[in-house]
């Protein structure tokens, strides 16, 4: 019997490979799932709107109240998953990451650091 190809990319594909084997195929050429995800539509129209206007954003709260600017921050971190979480975010961006007893720097998860230290706002 001929072997199938699934492509990790196509999501067709992706239904009949399970998560660990969909995250394996992926590394395993990271700039191709890099290029393939940046030439979607969706990817550059939320890119297109994240760079028009996240130089207008001034505060905190335009930020997160901003829930295109936010979700698109949000994921380009890694954590779509708690974009839901605005609070939670909005706590952290405001204790900042100066503070060791700050919420960013007592998580286990660095994602939250690494997303208040790019997002700066003090």
């Amino acid at each position: 019997m001929p072997e199938t190809t699934v492509d990790p990319l196509n999501v067709e594909d992706i239904a009949v490979l399970t998560t660990s084997q969909t995250y394996a195929r992926i590394a395993k050429d990271l700039p191709k799932a890099l290029a393939t995800t940046a030439s979607e539509t969706v990817t550059k129209r939320e890119a297109k709107y994240y760079l028009d206007h996240i130089s207008s954003v001034k505060t905190i709260d335009s930020f997160v109240n901003n829930s295109r600017l936010f979700s698109f921050a949000m994921k380009a971190f890694g954590m779509e998953d708690m974009a839901y979480a605005k609070g939670l975010v909005r706590k952290a961006l405001v204790e900042g990451v100066d503070n060791s007893k700050s919420l960013a720097n007592r998580l286990a998860d660095p994602r939250l650091r690494d997303f208040v230290t790019a997002f700066n706002f003090q």
